[in-house]
């Protein structure tokens, strides 16, 4: 099982040695015969992989084969790259950066002494190959024909979060309770803290009844903070204590001493109630120590009203934190594992429910006992089963007579891992590479993936990065992805791999992939092609030097420090290198010696103290993505940067120094990510709008900054955004002075409007920002509500000039409606008019068939007001049957001028107000309410009480907060009528009773 990347990853290799992109090297002069000979051999022996596969298991000497097969095939791929990569230099270097198809190029491409070195290193690697093919002889393989390169349509054929899918989760609702019930129990002693464990073996499912719990609705506000760590195998308590830090502060705290860590986390909880959950807590020999510095953190905490439960493998960590009985948690029943094996099984794409397999599959859900993330496994595998045979084939599989529950469960893991078609097997052995427990971002993920090579030759208008997230979907179908956190959008944003899982593929993947720390004793590297490297101490060790075939090279970090070694003389052993990430590695510097990497796809800076990339970087021309996030020292970005004629993705932002954007970024058509874009100062040496006219592959976020550098409104119309269909957020940003933001002023100078109407979206926008804008009307193209319909959130900020705001009750998906310092508005709500300074008072436009009233803002979730002075009347949506029907969070800020705002929410649950004078528009904001749930008030200084009603229709108010109402009398209530609140809190209210 070891050694099973081998054959994955060769077969892999030498679809690459006998796909399209060969023919393109064919045309170079003077090695077309070589490297046919190469594709013929490639071929012959890829006939035989499947075969090898299944004998290698068994025989040590087919292992032996495979892995100098898979030698071989990576030289002769770097060999073929190599050319590819010098016909690119040519191309940038001679024929204007323009790009052009390789195959015009490689026609002329004539230089003797490059010619005559490849086709020796070609002729060499033939050899080898062929004394390879030669052995094949005495294993009598048995020969399949090559199958295609698996394309996206057939690949759909571990940190822990807090988050939890309730939907997917069966038979635990029992054990919430029990758990939330030990919870919420009184306790008699005051200076213990209360600990429950929960205990219970792997893939039980302990981490997800955390989950459920942490975010059960019993528990919402019953404590002033909540925490979510997870522990790991490494108890590491200064780890432990950032992430709880990070976890209740905005701030990021840095590692630093124990003692400083303690006391900061002291100061946090100090006379605090708190839910904190230690996920995944195992034993080691400082255990009762480690536990001990944990706690002197919650000496001077709310022990009466704090909690805290930990899940764990072990009784041993049980009985030493734990001060509460243990939770043993139990396997799932029968029905409970039919229904959760039943809904993976035949969900979309599945088999059909015939009572021939529902029986079959009764009879391996029997096998499973009750362990769900066996159910899940298999559940994944049997999706992919649509005929009777295959399925009485698993319910007969030889790993049903293992007696051992977790070998047990291993083995039905494995049986999902060997369902995978091969590209979705080396993809997923590739995650190897990441720490175990990591929070993986996919789109990340992908990335690396497709630097190296496993998407394979792609035909037509593919894709790689939609391959890789139908790759992704199909590893979570099979659950070995798990805790999916999905965006807004519903779009897969990070996932992880469970305990269990991650120990299967770092078996399988044995030294070929490997995450090791400088703290540990460097095993040999000299055959790993993919490392990831934990820099707890801050040196790079001797033997990473021998570590001559790596493909990936993933160093981070646990804090800042700089390393002591050089890495400029380090990465000159690492010319195979498809993936670099630094990120976190605590370099200043960044070595010169980059430019020699000519394989590099991936290239991650992020989160390092570097002030600019060396030059040479420009000279990487197979790069496909380069990240320079949180550089908070970065000072310019590389001047050349149109010269990475592949770049695909260049993920930047704000941090740093450095604010003008290379010109001739527009060359680069391959963008599909940039997420800033910095208008430059001037038009003859800085970047203009212009340079995103061909960036038609953009998707995503773009933000577009410094637009008041735009003198031309020509530029923006070039800019021709409308054409970017795949962007799904949009920022437009000014950068005005205070007196421009608050005046207006020298507006006769300035062209906000015409360019905001000159940077028409996408129809298919999900989000617009809009900041600093100093126009007074809004654009034509935002009226067209049917042209949007697809706009989830608005967000408006620092728009001085404008006195008036429409409502968007037409836009028929807008969720969001954010407006913040908008200073000079007096009115909220009514008919669009092309001309703000004097809009119409009445609301014709809000109804469309006066015999039909429709339904205004049918989606609208969440509304914040703030920071607007002059806001007076926030007008009723008319003649309309229902408005605001999702309504549930509403947020008014710092308009002390509003006296009058719509009556009807009618599914509202959180109100925030703070500060209004007027009583009026208070009385109506909550005279009609009925299922509010968090009532907070801040600055009402004539607020005398609240309508009866508030109190008596709205039953699930838990938490009601005032603060500054210093004329506030109390609560008038019916003298029947009682009333609890999970919290109430008065702050400066004089008068109350």
């Amino acid at each position: 099982m070891a050694e099973e990347i081998l054959v994955n990853g060769a077969g892999e290799i030498l679809k690459l040695l006998t796909s399209k992109a060969i023919d393109e090297i064919k045309l170079v002069k003077g090695v077309k015969k070589e490297v046919e000979k190469l594709e013929a051999v490639a071929k012959k022996i890829q006939e035989v992989i499947e075969d090898a596969e299944k004998k290698q298991v068994d025989d040590v000497s087919v292992r032996q084969w495979l892995q100098d097969l898979k030698d071989v095939a990576y030289r002769a791929e770097d060999i073929l790259d190599e050319i590819t990569y010098e016909s690119l230099r040519r191309q940038v270097e001679t024929q204007g950066l323009f790009k052009n198809k390789v195959r015009d190029f490689l026609s002329h491409f004539n230089p003797l002494v490059f010619r005559i070195k490849m086709a020796h290193k070609i002729k060499d690697v033939n050899l080898k190959l062929g004394e390879i093919e030669k052995q094949k002889q005495r294993f009598k393989f048995d020969v399949n024909p090559a199958l295609p390169l698996a394309s996206s349509s057939s690949s759909a054929n571990r940190e822990t979060v807090s988050l939890v899918d309730d939907s997917e989760v069966f038979g635990r609702k029992d054990d919430k309770s029990k758990i939330v019930e030990m919870l919420l129990a009184k306790r008699n002693v005051e200076d213990v803290l209360s600990v429950i464990p929960i205990v219970g073996f792997g893939g039980l499912g302990k981490t997800t009844l955390a989950q459920l719990v942490y975010n059960d609705v019993e528990l919402q506000g019953k404590y002033d903070l909540k925490m979510w760590v997870y522990v790991s195998e490494t108890f590491d308590v200064k780890r432990v204590l950032k992430d709880m830090l990070d976890s209740i502060s905005d701030n990021k705290f840095e590692v630093s001493s124990l003692d400083v860590m303690q006391t900061s986390l002291r100061d946090e909880l100090n006379r605090k109630t708190f839910l904190l959950v230690l996920d995944d807590m195992w034993n080691d020999s400082q255990l009762s120590d480690k536990w001990d510095a944990l706690r002197m953190c919650f000496k001077f905490a709310n022990h009466q009203g704090s909690r805290v439960m930990v899940t764990t493998r072990s009784r041993e960590v049980a009985s030493t934190v734990g001060t509460l009985p243990t939770y043993d948690l139990q396997v799932l029943s029968s029905d409970d594992c039919w229904n959760l094996f039943e809904k993976r099984v035949f969900s979309f794409g599945g088999p059909e429910k015939t009572h021939k397999l529902e029986a079959i599959g009764r009879r391996i859900v029997e096998k499973c006992a009750g362990v769900p993330l066996a159910l899940k496994a298999l559940g994944g595998v049997m999706h992919s089963k649509h005929g009777e045979k295959e399925w009485v084939d698993v319910q007969n599989s030889s790993i049903w007579a293992i007696s051992d529950a977790d070998k047990k469960i291993m083995s039905v893991l494995k049986l999902s891992f060997d369902s995978l078609a091969p590209p979705l097997k080396q993809c997923f052995l590739y995650c190897s590479i990441f720490p175990k427990g990591h929070i993986i971002e996919k789109a990340w993920m992908v990335q690396l993936w497709m630097a190296e090579g496993f998407f394979g030759s792609l035909k037509g208008t593919e894709s790689m990065e939609l391959i890789g997230d139908e790759y992704v979907k199909a590893l979570c179908l099979n659950s070995l992805f798990q805790d999916v956190k999905k965006s807004k959008f519903g779009e897969i944003e990070t996932c992880k791999i469970h305990d269990l899982v991650y120990d299967l593929i770092t078996s399988i993947s044995g030294i070929g992939c490997l995450f090791l720390k400088t703290s540990e004793t460097l095993i040999d590297v000299s055959k790993t092609h993919w490392l990831g490297l934990h820099f707890d101490e801050p040196r790079i060790p001797k033997a990473l030097h021998q570590a001559k075939k790596l493909r990936s090279f993933s160093a981070c970090s646990a804090n800042y420090e700089a390393v002591d070694g050089d890495f400029d003389d380090l990465l000159l052993n690492f010319l195979s290198l498809r993936v670099l990430e630094l990120s976190f590695a605590g370099i200043k510097l960044f070595p010169a010696s980059i430019g020699k990497l000519k394989h590099l796809r991936f290239l991650d800076v992020s989160s390092t103290r570097i002030e600019e990339l060396p030059k040479s970087v420009t000279c990487l021309y197979n790069l496909q993505t380069l990240r320079m996030k949180n550089c908070d020292n970065l000072k310019v970005l590389p001047r050349d940067l149109r010269k990475l004629i592949n770049l695909r993705h260049l993920e930047i932002d704000l941090s740093g120094e450095w604010r003008e954007m290379p010109k001739g970024i527009g060359q680069l058509t391959c963008l599909q990510t940039l997420p800033v874009f910095q208008v430059g100062h001037n038009d003859d040496d800085g970047c203009t709008l212009a340079e995103l006219e061909h960036l038609n592959l953009l998707r995503g976020q773009l933000g577009i900054y410094d637009l008041d550098n735009v003198k031309n409104v020509r530029y923006a119309e070039k800019a021709n955004l409308k054409a970017k269909k795949d962007l799904y957020t949009l920022g437009l940003e000014w950068d005005r002075d205070e007196g421009d933001e608050e005046d207006g002023t020298n507006s006769d100078k300035l062209n906000d409007d015409d360019v905001l109407e000159a940077l028409q979206p996408p129809f298919d926008l999900k989000e617009l920002w809009v900041r600093r804008f100093c126009g007074s009307r809004f654009p034509r193209w935002i009226q067209n509500s049917s042209a949007f319909c697809g706009l989830v959130g608005i967000y408006f900020f620092s728009c001085s000039r404008f006195v008036f705001l429409p409502s968007f009750g037409k836009l028929p998906s807008l969720k969001t409606l954010y407006i913040n310092d908008m200073r000079n508005v007096k009115r909220l709500g009514g008919a669009w008019n092309e001309e703000m300074d004097n809009p119409k008072v009445e609301i014709v436009e809000e109804v469309g068939n006066r015999d039909m009233a429709e339904i205004m803002f049918p989606s609208l979730e969440s509304i914040h007001l703030m920071k607007m002075p002059n806001l007076e009347e926030w007008l009723e949506p008319m003649m309309t049957a229902t408005s605001f029907p999702v309504l549930e969070t509403l947020t008014i800020e710092d308009c002390p001028k509003l006296r009058m705002t719509p009556s009807s929410f009618p599914s509202l649950k959180t109100l925030q107000f703070q500060p209004i004078t007027s009583g009026i528009a208070v009385q109506s904001l909550t005279k009609n309410l009925t299922s509010l749930t968090h009532l907070y008030v801040d600055g009402c200084l004539h607020l005398k009480s609240f309508p009866e009603e508030l109190l008596l229709n709205n039953r699930f108010l838990y938490e009601l907060t005032l603060k500054g109402c210093p004329e506030f009398e109390g609560f008038l209530p019916k003298e029947s009528q009682s009333y609890t609140w999970r919290k109430l809190i008065l702050f400066f209210c004089f008068h109350s009773k």
